[in-house]
């Protein structure tokens, strides 16, 4: 990401997966719903999974181009 000048967005997809997304679901899974610690990991395993689908859709998006030139 850095050799595309990505740095930024990728810290943007990083604190709204996790900090938007992941926290508070987690956290009303955990205590709204009562799934104590399952209802955490599955709460930040849905931001993890955000940020991921995020940042490879920017990365194939970013690279379509210099993929195309060199090939």
């Amino acid at each position: 990401m850095r050799d595309l000048n990505g740095m930024h967005p990728a810290q943007w997809a990083n604190l709204v997966g996790y900090y938007v997304v992941g926290l508070p679901v987690a956290g009303l899974l955990a205590f709204r719903y009562h799934l104590g610690a399952v209802g955490l990991w599955r709460g930040l395993s849905l931001g993890l999974a955000i940020v991921a689908v995020t940042l490879v859709h920017r990365f194939e998006r970013r690279s379509r181009g210099s993929v195309a030139r060199v090939a």
